[in-house]
């Protein structure tokens, strides 16, 4: 009974770091990854496009309306623009059309991936479906990412900081998820005392050999889902890396405008990130 229980154990702390690290894997994308330490770039604008127009809200709640024929409008007032500045503001239009939902995009996915690797986290470790604390945990996740991300049709939306999912009302809500689910894997381990028993009671071999085919299948189980959230983040890794081009090029096409049309300067979207020091 001794080397039950610590096989129990042993597989009980399995599923707390595999919940903890399919969670945190698509988080990485945007936070300790690659990605974030290779670009210093990031955008902290409200936009908002739909076909016609693009709207760039800044943090003092100033408003720049872009409109398909290169208007440009500051706070509902008309911007002159010569014949010599047309081409930079189409330039920057189009930049906007392509970088944006580029952002919103990987985003979004990132967000999925972590999401359906939760709940694949609990259903394929214990065998049920989540409990209704988690997937509520998961919804207010989801309700949180959808106030700042959007992409609907020709319909997109990218709110503040989004673009690298950071920030401390995020970070709180990520830290509520990952409580939640070690809080679901907790609850559920009369389930995995039940699966233990069963494994105890038939099958064939000693005692010994039930429990390690028990704590073989649970270490085959873990490193299935393991690969598959890989597979998915590694190739999302690969076109968050790209991203950071299309952001700088975002950026040059912005600069040249403001440079000729001063009072855009306002409405700055792309900015080098803040690099935090450690001591």
């Amino acid at each position: 009974m001794k080397k039950a229980l610590l096989t129990l154990t042993f597989c009980y702390a399995c599923m707390l770091m595999i919940a903890a690290s399919a969670h945190a894997r698509a988080a990485d994308i945007f936070t300790n990854s690659q990605y974030t330490d290779s670009c210093h770039l990031t955008i902290n604008s409200h936009v908002t496009m739909d076909a016609e127009n693009i709207q760039v809200t800044n943090t003092d709640g100033e408003r720049l309306l872009l409109k398909a024929d290169n208007q440009l409008l500051v706070n509902d007032q008309l911007i002159t623009i010569s014949p010599r500045q047309q081409p930079l503001v189409d330039a920057y239009r189009q930049q906007l059309r392509t970088t944006i939902p580029a952002v919103v995009d990987i985003a979004l996915e990132a967000v999925e991936i972590g999401i359906t690797a939760v709940s694949e986290s609990f259903s394929t470790l214990v065998g049920t479906a989540p409990p209704p604390a988690l997937r509520l945990a998961l919804a207010d996740f989801r309700a949180a990412i959808d106030a700042r991300l959007a992409h609907q049709g020709q319909v997109v939306m990218l709110k503040g900081d989004s673009a690298d999912l950071s920030g401390a009302a995020l970070d709180q809500i990520s830290s509520d998820l990952q409580a939640a689910m070690a809080s679901a894997v907790a609850s559920s381990i009369g389930t995995l005392i039940m699966d233990l028993g069963q494994t105890i009671e038939a099958g064939e071999g000693s005692l010994d050999e039930r429990l390690q085919r028990f704590t073989k299948r649970f270490e085959h189980l873990g490193e299935a889902l393991e690969t598959r959230i890989k597979s998915r983040t590694g190739a999302l890794q690969g076109r968050a890396s790209n991203l950071c081009g299309q952001m700088a090029e975002l950026q040059t096409a912005e600069q040249n405008l403001q440079a000729q049309v001063p009072g855009l300067k306002a409405f700055s979207l792309v900015h080098a990130k803040t690099q935090s020091t450690s001591i």
